[in-house]
């Protein structure tokens, strides 16, 4: 499966776009960062020159902001940017770190899902 494939996400009650693109320094699009979460546009923007794993933790890292937004803690407990991306870059870290030392675990706790999927594109 291409990892870099530009993607329709469903997160909750919204069509997220996932989409990889290349740094512009013209526009000002992710030349301090590897990724960005535009919450108005529904859209995830990663560098399309990340390999692994920066890539995949990068990834993760813009789908727990949409998390964060889609759940409105932006709106409250975490209503500041620091709070949240202090605490979204621990959770990315923990959850990258579990899965990539334990990855049987993918297998505990997604493998219905990717037996169904497989199932349906049938592979």
């Amino acid at each position: 499966m291409e990892k870099k494939k530009h993607r329709i996400l469903n997160i909750g009650s919204r069509d997220v776009e996932l989409e990889f693109i290349d740094p512009s320094f013209s526009e000002d699009k992710l030349c301090d960062c590897y990724g960005m979460w535009e919450q108005r546009l529904n859209k995830i923007t990663i560098q399309k020159s990340l390999q692994t794993p920066e890539l995949e933790k990068t990834i993760l890292h813009e789908l727990l902001h949409t998390f964060v937004s889609e759940s409105k803690l932006d709106q409250n407990i975490l209503s500041e940017d620091k709070d949240e991306e202090n605490l979204i870059s621990h959770f990315e870290t923990q959850i990258y770190q579990f899965f990539k030392n334990n990855p049987e675990m993918v297998i505990v706790i997604f493998g219905h899902l990717i037996k169904r999927w497989l199932i349906s594109k049938k592979v």
